[in-house]
């Protein structure tokens, strides 16, 4: 029997750094909302929009992080690595790389107040609104 290791819920690396200057898109999409909804209840926190976009705010975030665990001089540089990683798991115990993709990949079955089972998103969702 093999056992496959599940897809990390975060690329190896997560960067800012196209978005300010004419070297291509930065990070962007599912694993940025997380990575905001993820640092949201963190005292680094100071308030963004929760969206797939790696803004101001989430560079200013992830650089206080940073700041805390310990980083200094150029290593404080907003961008969710492997280093940073490491350091959250030392002084939180949340494994990042841990976290798999099926954590948010699979529907969600919701027990409502009468007792119902729904299954959401609803099967009518339409992705192409976002």
């Amino acid at each position: 029997m093999s056992s496959k290791k599940p897809i990390p819920l975060f690329p190896p690396y997560l960067d800012h750094r196209g978005a300010h200057k004419d070297e291509g898109d930065s990070s962007s999409g599912l694993a940025i909302f997380c990575l905001k909804l993820l640092l949201h209840g963190t005292p680094f926190f100071e308030g963004y929009e929760l969206n797939g976009e790696f803004d101001d705010e989430l560079v200013a975030t992830i650089k206080r992080l940073q700041e805390n665990l310990g980083f200094t001089g150029a290593d404080v540089d907003g961008c969710f690595g492997q280093g940073t990683r490491e350091a959250f798991l030392a002084r939180f115990g949340v494994d990042i790389n841990a976290l798999p993709l099926a954590l948010i990949a699979q529907p969600t079955k919701a027990r409502q107040p009468d007792g119902q089972m729904i299954g959401w998103p609803p099967i009518e969702f339409d992705r192409s609104n976002r």
